[in-house]
């Protein structure tokens, strides 16, 4: 784990952009003796969407909407392989 600020600082993220993800329910953030951390499996989500928001300039409601879309893609991929696997049951 790690703190807010020593993410923010080491990554130069501001503090309100990480509140504005915890906010919108994209990140899970700990508090533990009044310190507010990062979680290590939120750890790689974060890291997308401060490249979303400060390398290509998406709001923190276009990162949802991606999140969402990515999401979906991911249910009909194994929506697919299911498929298929049936179909190969039919086949055989």
């Amino acid at each position: 784990m790690i703190t807010i600020d020593e993410y923010c600082r080491l990554h130069n993220a501001t503090l309100d952009f990480i509140l504005s993800l915890e906010q919108n329910g994209l990140i899970v953030l700990e508090t533990r003796d009044s310190l507010r951390f990062i979680p290590e499996n939120s750890l790689s989500d974060l890291e997308r969407f401060r490249n979303y928001h400060y390398e290509l300039h998406i709001n923190i409601e276009g990162i949802d909407v991606i999140e969402n879309l990515l999401q979906r893609q991911r249910q009909l991929q194994q929506q697919l392989r299911d498929l298929e696997e049936t179909l190969k049951l039919y086949e055989s």
